[in-house]
């Protein structure tokens, strides 16, 4: 009784998301469900290359800045290590950030090819007015 209660609550959840979606989309649940998945998975991909290219940026930033002039002495030595050990950090999290937005990237191609579901509707911009 109990897994026939959630598969209820489950198909009850995903109505409602279904008819959410209708309404902020102005058109059928088939469709409102489909403009909702896609602005999804857009905001998910730029949201990944927002965090890709700020990382460059904060790296950049952090790599212009002029060398102070110092007596080298011991401690300062082991400040100057510890700084040169962030950079190694740095580069391993560009490089997740950017394997991270080539994943997006191609769910993006993926997503894209299955845009062709609704390709006569894509043709007629008359079909759908603006909001």
């Amino acid at each position: 009784m109990e897994e026939l209660y959630k598969e209820y609550e489950s198909f009850n959840r995903e109505e409602i998301r279904k008819q959410q979606a209708a309404i902020t989309w102005e058109t059928d649940l088939k469709r409102g469900i489909y403009y909702e998945d896609t602005f999804s998975v857009i905001m998910t991909f730029s949201d990944a290359y927002h965090a890709y290219e700020s990382k460059k940026r904060e790296i950049l930033l952090k790599s212009l800045k002029p060398p102070p002039i110092v007596n080298e002495t011991k401690e300062k030595k082991k400040k100057k290590k510890k700084c040169e050990t962030k950079i190694v950090p740095d580069d391993q999290v560009v490089e997740d950030l950017r394997w991270e937005y080539r994943n997006y990237e191609s769910a993006m191609v993926v997503s894209m090819e299955e845009e062709g579901r609704y390709r006569p509707f894509a043709k007629n911009p008359g079909s759908r007015p603006l909001k």
